[in-house]
């Protein structure tokens, strides 16, 4: 006898089939398993190595945390205790200094015995450093002693070189040499247009996060916060093939911008120009990603052009470049450049693109955030290594830990967007 479903009651364990009896069993073991201390104390990690991220990760907070209380709510004795608590739990070297250094300038103000302990015990345990040099004038000529604005300046010379991976590893040991000046937002800031132009959107946009969250009360914060708001969204929607292409690029990839091979296809390429044609062609060695580079021959008017290109590249006795050619049209290059999806467009470069909703941009406190547009279109090469994307803040320093003046507006614009105006 089979009653119908509507009259069975599920709540009476008599109407359940075993199956259903024991799921229910388990599910009241699970439920009463979340009041006990076990079911908490078996979810602690246990892995070493996972432990003690925990630590690094604490130490870092507190000393976030330290610093957070000094600079912004002037709340000295929080501030000490938070940066005495990281000297009490066997810190990462890199935050010795910038807690002692920072507890050195609260006890200034609130202790001068202690101030003078901590004075002492920087300048005897770290004389050769820059902030003994600080604390007790104590001299120094080693390398350590460079001060934060030439040492950014000096890596942001090398950002507009498009000396891109060297900036990348020197502003990282940078971050870690400066930890606790006021000024290691500027790199953090380099360092995210950085990996953007290396690694693409996704990483350039994870980056730019980590300096808003990070640094919310300066400029270089609120500069991150703006383009994650304002300009990003706009770049994620980019795709190839989205309009007619007015000019095409042809692509030679190279691993090491000091191979022979490269600097042959180059000659070779430059003599292409000089002697065959009457177009305004040009060509650059751009920079891809960590690993790769591209030779490009710039200003072609068509596709059949471009190929007509490679092939008396290929065929002609005088040249001979046996490298295989990737020919694009120059919007799908920005895109390629931007996202770093080089092998998504030669898996299928007629790919149509998709309809997407327009991009979600939110609205900027003009005051507070200063919006800093990125472009997606990169000019020309001038140099022998183009840069791709946007260019960050010219550096303004001060004394050292802080900016001698507020920029104004005009003054933090990208060069990016002088250089759109003026084409």
């Amino acid at each position: 006898y089979n009653r119908p479903s509507e009259t069975i009651n599920k709540d009476d364990p008599a109407n359940l089939t075993p199956a259903e009896l024991e799921k229910v069993a388990a599910d009241k073991a699970a439920a009463e398993a979340r009041f006990t201390t076990d079911f908490y104390i078996s979810q602690l990690p246990t892995n070493p190595a996972i432990i003690e991220d925990i630590r690094k990760d604490r130490n870092f907070a507190y000393y976030q945390l330290g610093v957070i209380y000094k600079e912004k709510f002037k709340e000295y004795h929080r501030a000490a205790d938070k940066l005495e608590m990281v000297l009490q739990s066997n810190p990462e070297e890199r935050l010795v200094l910038p807690s002692l250094y920072n507890l050195y300038k609260i006890y200034e103000i609130i202790d001068p015995i202690k101030k003078e302990a901590v004075q002492m015990r920087i300048i005897n345990q770290y004389p050769e450093s820059r902030y003994a040099q600080i604390v007790g004038s104590v001299s120094s000529t080693t390398q350590s002693a460079i001060t934060p604005e030439e040492a950014y300046t000096k890596l942001y010379r090398q950002f507009e070189k498009g000396d891109l991976r060297n900036v990348l590893t020197e502003s990282t040991f940078a971050i870690d040499q400066y930890t606790g000046e006021e000024a290691i937002s500027k790199f953090e800031l380099l360092k995210a247009h950085t990996i953007g132009k290396l690694q693409g959107l996704e990483a350039y946009k994870s980056a730019l996060n980590y300096v808003a969250l990070s640094y919310p009360n300066q400029e270089e914060g609120k500069t991150a916060e703006s383009i994650l708001a304002m300009d990003i969204p706009v770049l994620e929607q980019l795709q190839f093939n989205e309009t007619t292409p007015k000019s095409w690029k042809i692509l030679y990839q190279s691993r090491d911008s000091d191979d022979k091979n490269r600097k042959v296809i180059q000659d070779k390429i430059k003599k292409f120009i000089k002697e065959r044609t009457a177009d305004q062609l040009t060509q650059s060695y751009d920079i891809y990603d960590m690993d790769t580079d591209f030779i490009v021959i710039h200003g072609i008017l068509s596709e059949e052009g471009a190929k007509g290109i490679v092939s008396v590249l290929k065929e002609f006795k005088e040249y001979k470049i046996q490298q295989p050619a990737i020919i694009i049209s120059s919007d799908n290059y920005k895109v390629v450049q931007i996202k770093k999806n080089l092998l998504e467009y030669l898996a299928d470069p007629t790919k149509a693109p998709v309809a997407l909703a327009p991009p979600v941009i939110k609205a900027v406190d003009q005051e507070e955030n200063i919006p800093t547009r990125v472009q997606p279109r990169a000019a020309k090469a001038t140099s022998p290594v183009q840069n791709q994307g946007i260019a960050p803040p010219q550096p303004n320093f001060g004394p050292p830990g802080a900016p001698a003046t507020t920029p104004s507006k005009a003054s933090v614009k990208q060069p990016m967007q002088e250089e759109v105006k003026k084409r």
